[in-house]
């Protein structure tokens, strides 16, 4: 995959060498690492047909991967989940390789500090000789220490994932590329419809065993124009809330009366009384003056949260093109455990 479709070649080997070794490096924040990193490579270089260490999941791995997650959950394995399993193993797996070959782990105070301590340990136990502790971090990365370790792994996994999903050479999103995206994923930004409407509520506990007779004589009381029903209106119960709301969305409808008063609502013709309709507090009786059907926020509204999907979007793509590219480059392949019934964990997990 040529060009921008694998953007992480390092050039410059000895460059990098000095800039790991260079102490203050070590405490730069992530958006300084990824700067710096992104400046040391290039599209431009060719990008080797194959990685020399293939990715291979054999039987007894992808076993061991389903069995951690039966113990974790303490559930059977639903049908399409080991496919699941194996892709998020392969994915952090790649990513994990990738960012030690491009030397994220030196670059890692956390990492370094966590490995230092191990170590300090096995120096404690016997295990190694004691060093310094510039050579003790290197004598750890020589030895692997950092594959074994599952808070190491989750951390340059996760830097990977931020550094293979940073922009470069990207210009910023225009007005009208945003505009465009927000109408592309209206459902992103839903607008829930909005009601104005007046209410006379009955109370359960004042009417007791006669509210729903007593809510059959208020239901003729009040039949006819909302003109000769302002008293009616007065005449209702206490209620917490006003008697009228203006302008509220159904979310806040439901979350105040309950979700099954709020869907009653819906569709309700204006200008008209409707009822009794039961909310979580008792019966009401409701005068609809206009409601607005739902729709999408507008983009003036709502241009912060679009820009950040949109870039959240592109940096997932940029993740997707170079995890397509390290399964090229490291060929991938997965062996199904001989007793698996999992029809979706198939061939088509292997890249050659």
């Amino acid at each position: 995959m040529a060009g921008a479709a694998y953007p992480l070649q390092p050039r410059g080997g000895v460059l990098l060498r000095r800039l790991i070794r260079t102490p203050a490096l070590h405490f730069l924040a992530v958006g300084g690492l990824l700067f710096m990193l992104a400046a040391l490579w290039s599209a431009s270089e060719p990008v080797p047909a194959r990685l020399a260490e293939p990715l291979v999941l054999r039987a007894a791995d992808v076993q061991a991967l389903a069995d951690q997650w039966q113990r974790q959950t303490r559930l059977p394995l639903p049908p399409g989940a080991l496919k699941a399993i194996v892709a998020r193993h392969i994915e952090e797996e790649l990513l994990y390789r990738e960012a030690r070959r491009l030397g994220l782990h030196h670059l890692d105070t956390a990492v370094r500090l966590r490995l230092l301590e191990k170590m300090e340990f096995l120096a404690a136990e016997g295990g190694v000789e004691s060093l310094p502790p510039a050579q003790a971090a290197e004598r750890a990365f020589e030895l692997g220490l950092d594959r074994e370790d599952p808070v190491v792994r989750r951390t340059l996994v996760e830097k990977m994932k931020l550094l293979a999903g940073h922009p470069r050479d990207e210009a910023p999103p225009t007005e009208a590329r945003l505009r465009a995206f927000h109408a592309a994923e209206a459902q992103r930004w839903p607008r829930p419809a909005r009601i104005r409407f007046s209410q006379v509520f009955l109370s359960p506990p004042l009417h007791g065993d006669h509210l729903e007779s007593n809510a059959a004589t208020f239901a003729r009381a009040i039949e006819g124009p909302r003109g000769e029903v302002r008293d009616a209106i007065k005449g209702g119960d206490a209620f917490p809330f006003a008697t009228g709301l203006t302008d509220t969305d159904m979310t806040r409808i439901g979350q105040r009366f309950g979700s099954d008063f709020a869907a009653a609502l819906v569709g309700l013709a204006a200008d008209k009384w409707h009822g009794p309709i039961r909310s979580s507090y008792g019966l009401h009786f409701v005068w609809v003056e206009a409601i607005v059907p739902a729709g999408t926020q507008p983009f003036e509204s709502v241009r912060t949260q679009v820009e950040h999907a949109f870039r959240e979007d592109r940096a997932q793509h940029r993740l997707a093109e170079v995890l397509r590219t390290l399964r090229r480059l490291h060929g991938v392949r997965v062996e199904m455990p001989a007793e698996t019934t999992d029809p979706l964990l198939s061939k088509a997990m292997d890249s050659e």
